[in-house]
């Protein structure tokens, strides 16, 4: 069992004993040459790393009347594995190499224009993530990019029709609920484009490791419902490596299409591909 959680400004820094989980990586990242690999390569390094990871939701929301850049090792969903894997595949190549700019790194991406301003300011949807950290050139947001890419109105509205399943948004109350819709409105409005299910063996091709995927769904006004990494082998095998809320781990699935396919009400997917960025 290895865990690390962090927070910033908003809260004191703590470090549990078994916080060695990013010793651990260390020693595999010089021992296999991971810094050489480029971005995508070394986030897959790091997601496997997590294999067998207990799936674990709602971390990110321990505190409702608080918003913490929080970093929690010992247990992911979907979303801090991919969060997770690509900042420390950042952080490996950088300086310092420390629990702190982990979290910083962390902050960078989870947050609309990098910075933690409150709850309302977490990139809550996949789409808005994507596109805000291409707009902040830490990668591409790919689908449009893809072939057989389409662009489709959807009203994105789930948090603020479904108020009551999020705490944070009961202690916050009317004004929570403005502050979010001002933003579900925008990311509405920004009609992103995304990869329908029909195109997505040909997109598949043009795939590369370590890119992010999302996928859509068709539930009233949410985007996307799942997240994981692509991964191809040197054999040309694809497979889908995300946690799985199934089956209550992280884990690797061969065969990316049949696995996108499985996933219940799924349209489509849309892509993010990571940058190198250097100089943190």
């Amino acid at each position: 069992m290895v865990s690390l959680i962090l927070a910033l400004a908003s809260g004191p820094v703590v470090a549990p004993p078994d916080a060695a989980v990013l010793g651990e990586i260390q020693r595999a990242a010089r021992a296999e040459q991971w810094v050489s690999l480029p971005i995508g390569e070394r986030t897959v390094r790091v997601a496997e790393f997590f294999l067998g990871t207990p799936y674990v939701g709602g971390t990110l929301d321990t505190n409702p009347d608080r918003e913490v850049c929080t970093v929690v090792l010992d247990g992911l969903d979907c979303v801090t594995l991919a969060e997770v894997s690509f900042n420390i595949a950042r952080w490996l190549k950088g300086s310092p190499q420390t629990p702190e700019q982990l979290v910083k790194l962390v902050e960078e991406t989870r947050y609309r224009n990098g910075r933690n301003t409150g709850y309302a300011s977490r990139l809550h949807y996949t789409t808005e993530w994507f596109y805000d950290m291409g707009q902040r050139q830490l990668g591409t947001n790919l689908a449009g990019e893809l072939p057989g890419a389409v662009t489709e109105f959807k009203r994105i509205n789930f948090m603020t029709q479904n108020a009551d399943k999020y705490p944070a948004i009961a202690a916050g109350g009317a004004p929570m609920i403005s502050a979010l819709k001002q933003h579900e409105n925008r990311l509405s409005g920004l009609r992103l484009p995304y990869v329908p299910l029909s195109a997505l063996g040909g997109a598949e091709t043009r795939l590369r490791t370590g890119d992010l995927i999302g996928i859509t769904t068709d539930r009233e006004g949410l985007d996307t419902s799942h997240v994981g990494l692509f991964v191809r082998d040197e054999e040309g095998k694809t497979y889908f490596l995300h946690a799985s809320s199934s089956q209550k781990m992280v884990v690797k699935q061969q065969g990316f299409l049949e696995a996108i396919k499985r996933q219940p009400r799924v349209t489509g997917v849309v892509v993010f591909r990571p940058r190198e960025v250097g100089g943190f």
